[in-house]
């Protein structure tokens, strides 16, 4: 077993920094299984653990760091490691991304899938995976910038059909389309899962 994946497990003051007290004096060592709210990156020559600034402090005190420390944390972490992969060379990969690592160890091992490459990302954590499609994202992303009514308009529909709230044919969503290219292009593009179109919602 590598050392990252027993590390899931088992505390190293070494490894992981400390859990809880400080680093004059730790009570309890640090382990992977335990960041709630940051995620991780495991490539083939580098691993990223993306932390937010309660963990930061506590994993800096590793002696012997397994991962290089990103701290950014909220809605915009996955943005992030999205951005971090999207300028990555394709030699790069297949890569490892856990969006939470959480607390629900054997969840997420069983959740583990590689991204094999840049143009979709697959996102894991102990609750589920799910695909993030990078140039569908990117045209999203456009059209938020150019046309923001638009956009608005378009995920309400995207949000409300995922819940069942609405029909296709209602609130003039065809004409919409018709009349807005780059709208009905990315609604095309769309997966078929509703699950993976509301985090794909998440993240916009």
């Amino acid at each position: 077993m590598r050392v990252e994946c027993n590390a899931l497990f088992h505390g190293s003051y070494r490894y992981m920094g400390i859990e809880k007290g400080a680093a004059e004096k730790p009570l309890v060592p640090g382990k992977l299984g335990m960041l709630v709210g940051c995620g991780l990156i495991v490539g083939q020559q580098q691993s990223l653990l993306l932390t937010n600034p309660g963990w930061d402090k506590r994993l800096r005190v590793a002696t012997q760091p397994l991962f290089d420390l990103h701290q950014v944390s909220g809605k915009g972490t996955m943005e992030y490691a999205c951005h971090l992969m999207g300028g990555l060379s394709e030699e790069a990969f297949p890569l490892l991304y856990i969006s939470d690592i959480g607390r629900k160890k054997a969840e997420l091992v069983m959740n583990l899938k590689l991204t094999l490459s840049k143009a979709q990302i697959q996102v894991c954590s102990g609750e589920l995976v799910f695909r993030i499609n990078t140039e569908l994202l990117d045209a999203i992303r456009e059209m938020q910038q150019a046309d923001k009514s638009g956009w608005k308009k378009l995920e309400r529909f995207i949000v409300n059909s995922c819940h069942g709230r609405i029909a296709p044919s209602d609130e003039g969503l065809p004409a919409f389309l018709s009349d807005n290219p780059e709208a009905l292009a990315i609604a095309k593009r769309l997966p078929a899962d509703p699950h993976e179109k509301l985090q794909l919602m998440k993240i916009v």
